[in-house]
């Protein structure tokens, strides 16, 4: 699933009429969550400048390709706290 200004849905692998449940986000969320932790123990300063490994083919947005891993976790990083915001903003509203 992604917002409507991201391009190339289809090509990507992204589902438009996707609606999974809540236990079912929270699974991939889970998942994804302990392969970057478990990527991030292993990483070295040295390969952050290196170009990321984008693979070729759908499922991989083509804007990443040519930019280096440090690049690309600090999207994953930026994405992932923005949407800790938007959760925490949200929770507090239904509070109230």
């Amino acid at each position: 699933m992604a917002s409507d200004f991201v391009p190339d849905q289809e090509e990507q692998g992204l589902d438009r009429a996707a609606a999974p449940g809540l236990d079912e986000v929270l699974a991939v969320r889970d998942e994804q969550s302990a392969e970057l932790e478990r990527w991030l123990a292993t990483v070295t300063v040295d390969e952050l400048p290196a170009v990321a490994p984008v693979p070729a083919g759908p499922g991989w947005p083509p804007y990443a390709v040519g930019k280096s891993v440090v690049e690309c976790l600090r999207v994953v990083l930026n994405e992932d706290w923005a949407h800790h915001g938007f959760c925490v903003r949200d929770l507090n509203m239904q509070e109230r």
